[in-house]
């Protein structure tokens, strides 16, 4: 169970640096470059709320309605999803654009997929009614994380 908590933390960490690292390759020479503490402090409510809160939800829904997964199952899970995000990260420092993307959406898509295998066929199963909705949320907010960690910490003005 450690294993999704040193991602994380590593993950917020390296969510900081790289961010602040390519604000500065992006900065203009003639200004004076400024570190943003702030992007410490949002990865953190970001990153920790969405692998603890999320799993939080999910499971309290799945016990409701049906049949219950184990919390420490999904905050595993969401936990071990989020380790792509840390190369994508390394790999946003570079002031290319395109590549920013790239790795975005293949950290997207890599840790989305993961979850789907999990947790769709179960969740389905599980809540007849309302599993493909509940999947649906639980993709929308998936991508709502990966375009906050895209926008916020490595978009900047040209």
């Amino acid at each position: 169970m450690w294993g999704p908590v040193w991602i994380c933390n590593t993950l917020i960490f390296v969510m900081a640096l790289c961010g602040n690292m390519a604000s500065y390759f992006s900065s203009d020479s003639d200004k004076i470059w400024q570190y943003d503490f702030e992007k410490l402090t949002f990865a953190a409510a970001m990153i920790y709320g969405y692998v603890s809160v999320v799993p939080l939800l999910l499971h309290c829904a799945l016990r409701m309605f049906g049949e219950g997964l184990p919390l420490s199952y999904l905050l595993c899970l969401y936990g071990y999803m989020m380790f792509v995000f840390i190369p994508a990260a390394v790999i946003c420092t570079v002031p290319i654009e395109l590549l920013r993307w790239a790795a975005v959406a293949a950290a997207c898509v890599s840790s989305g997929g993961v979850l789907v295998g999990n947790l769709a066929p179960i969740v389905i199963s599980s809540l007849p009614a309302r599993g493909s909705l509940t999947c649906v949320v639980l993709g929308a907010i998936h991508l709502a994380i990966c375009f906050a960690f895209k926008v916020y910490f490595f978009e900047f003005p040209s």
